[in-house]
């Protein structure tokens, strides 16, 4: 039994309430007037409603999950036909000879009249099919998040190369060393990690069929640590400087305080019940 105060108040609360996704409307009502279920249905359909024999719902429900699984086959052929060879990664859990060993099972409790097991049968591949999708929907996501968050980052890094550059005497105070002398050079192992991860984005982005927003978010961090790492020398001196001198966790700490502080600021002002709060833990710092 499911209740809210809506159903108390219209007096229902007697009555059970079954509560359906809007996709899996389109399944039940193709299944209901006996016609093919949408090819790009996304919903499951419940054969609890069907007021059929019991061979018909599992027919349905098989049906249904053929429909799902062309979807999924239709969207994994069309990732693997635009990704290189060395950037694809297949759905492991649902490979071609995994689909058709569970449709033969699924027919083989069909002809038995074991229809109860082919219904459990067939919402599992409907599942698996469902992860499949999501799996390809959301193929590139993590490579792109990663590069968003380091374009971030490098910006992040550039501004503080350039406000220990111009707004800070930290070149002056270790510039006549020799330890200021070594971190002007250019770190060597740097540099060929940008040209790596350069010459791959570039190998990606022309082999692949993307679209031209994948560029700017492949392209612009390095571009960023491109920069980064040719006025690093401020940074390193910096460091250079805060090592010498042992105070290394008091930098580290009072960082650490500032970035605590941004996000009590940003919180505040999406969410302003916390705010006195907030502002009490500020005025302690």
């Amino acid at each position: 039994m499911i209740y809210d105060a809506r159903v108390e108040k219209w007096g229902l609360s007697h009555v059970r309430r079954h509560d359906l996704h809007q996709a899996d409307i389109a399944p039940l009502m193709a299944s209901i007037i006996s016609i093919p279920i949408p090819v790009n249905n996304v919903g499951i359909l419940h054969v609890e409603y069907l007021g059929t024999s019991d061979e018909y719902k599992s027919e349905a429900l098989f049906a249904n999950a053929r429909q799902m699984l062309a979807q999924y086959q239709q969207k994994r052929a069309q990732k693997e036909e635009e990704t290189l060879p060395i950037f694809y990664w297949p759905y492991t859990l649902l490979t071609p000879d995994r689909e058709l060993e569970s449709l033969a099972t699924i027919r083989n409790h069909l002809k038995r009249g074991h229809y109860e097991d082919a219904n459990s049968e067939s919402l599992h591949l409907i599942s698996m099919t469902q992860h499949g999708m999501d799996y390809y929907h959301n193929y590139d996501r993590l490579a792109l998040s990663i590069h968003i968050a380091l374009g971030f980052l490098g910006w992040i890094f550039l501004m503080i190369c350039h406000l220990l550059r111009d707004h800070s005497a930290v070149l002056r105070m270790a510039g006549g060393t020799i330890e200021g002398r070594r971190v002007w050079r250019s770190s060597v192992l740097m540099a060929v990690v940008l040209l790596v991860w350069a010459i791959t984005n570039l190998t990606k982005l022309i082999g692949q069929q993307h679209p031209w927003q994948h560029y700017l978010y492949l392209m612009t961090p390095v571009g960023l640590w491109v920069l980064v790492h040719q006025r690093c020398a401020p940074l390193r001196v910096a460091w250079l400087l805060v090592s010498s001198f042992n105070m290394v966790w008091e930098v580290a700490i009072r960082i650490l305080f500032i970035f605590i502080g941004i996000e009590i600021l940003g919180n505040c002002w999406v969410n302003c019940i916390y705010l006195r709060r907030h502002c009490y833990i500020l005025v302690w710092w």
